[in-house]
């Protein structure tokens, strides 16, 4: 469909102190793949973000960077008036966290800027629910392949404003 999006993440290196994975970035990079291709997804490769994090760590992804292409897509509904499309596709692959309350039902994505002692993350499931009720997509698709390791030295977040639709408030 033409009007669908994508934001695929996978980060095999991390800081020191949290060791490497080895498939993140294939399994990024195969769904990229199935999502392009006409006899899969069928998306226009200009909506597909691929964003990955190698080995030596760089220090990216961060929450910041996923975050701010999404806060592109609530620019294009408050300019516009229309959604940004009919589905957005969430991919995941990295370290997973389960962070305490207020969000012990969610699963968090280290990022590549993690500390061992500052685990930061992205929440997959508070993520995808901020963008469904801002009405920015008709659905949201939400892909997490991480483990969900409960700890309490982190810092998952999500940055996203937390509104209803913004359409109707408009």
């Amino acid at each position: 469909h033409p009007t669908d999006h994508a934001i695929v993440v996978g980060i095999n290196g991390y800081q020191p102190g949290i060791p490497p994975l080895q498939g993140c970035i294939n399994d990024a990079q195969l769904f990229r793949d199935w999502l392009v291709d006409s006899g899969g997804g069928g998306l226009d490769p200009a909506n597909v973000h691929l964003i990955t994090g190698p080995i030596p760590a760089t220090g990216r992804p961060d929450r910041a960077q996923i975050e701010d292409i999404i806060l592109g897509y609530y620019s294009h509904l408050t300019t516009t008036g229309e959604r940004r499309g009919r589905r957005l596709y969430l991919f995941f692959a990295g370290h997973g966290v389960m962070p305490q309350s207020p969000f012990d039902d969610d699963t968090g994505v280290v990022m590549g800027n993690a500390l061992r002692l500052s685990l930061r993350a992205l929440l997959g499931r508070t993520t995808a629910k901020r963008v469904r009720r801002a009405a920015l997509f008709d659905e949201v698709v939400l892909f997490i392949d991480c483990c969900r390791q409960l700890t309490t030295h982190v810092m998952a977040n999500c940055e996203l404003p937390d509104i209803g639709d913004v359409a109707m408030a408009k």
